[in-house]
């Protein structure tokens, strides 16, 4: 029997109405509260609002206010919500300004629906209340934890160790970037 999804209010920003609807039908059709908006200045004008989001998904190349001013903004909000980046114009570069500014996850349109709810379910997992998790405890100097190496017990690296044992299971090259002396080797 497949897990639960933790239903999430979700702000989607396109310029393209057609691909905004399709995003909107998917998601509500899973029973997620979703917000369409067709422009940079309406999704960061929304996420500034009294809503609170738990997921923002952005095209990255649209007119006035492009995908990074929305990744900085919901960045800047209280709820921080997770950021899915997407775009028809995929390119190393982009994907990795992209990530550089805390976006978590990129798809490349046309992308399948299933990869979407994939992306969608990772983000529910993630944003689950630490009560409800089954999640391993962040490794730490004192506790001779040595499935990281790594030594911290902050919110910042429990998202880490998070991310790191969702890629874990992945079949896929990912790439770990940061400065000398950060992990990455360990990662």
């Amino acid at each position: 029997m497949p897990a639960t999804v933790e239903k999430l209010s979700i702000l989607v920003c396109d310029d393209e109405p057609r691909f905004r609807a399709m995003l909107e039908e998917v998601l509500s059709a899973e029973g997620h509260r979703v917000r369409t908006v067709g422009d940079g200045r309406a999704a960061i004008d929304e996420l500034r609002s009294e809503q609170r989001y738990d997921l923002v998904i952005t095209d990255m190349r649209m007119p006035g206010l492009d995908g990074f001013a929305v990744l900085d903004a919901a960045r800047a909000v209280a709820s921080q919500p997770a950021v899915v980046a997407i775009t028809g114009f995929a390119s190393i570069d982009e994907t990795v300004q992209a990530i550089r500014h805390g976006a978590s996850d990129y798809l490349a349109k046309p992308f399948p629906i299933d990869r979407l709810l994939e992306v969608v379910a990772n983000v529910a997992k993630d944003r689950r209340p630490p009560a409800r998790q089954r999640a391993t405890p962040a490794p730490s100097a004192t506790d001779g934890d040595a499935s990281f190496g790594f030594i911290g017990k902050s919110q910042a690296m429990r998202a880490v160790y998070a991310r790191l044992l969702r890629f874990a299971a992945l079949d896929a090259t990912v790439l770990v970037q940061g400065e000398t002396g950060t992990g990455k080797e360990l990662a």
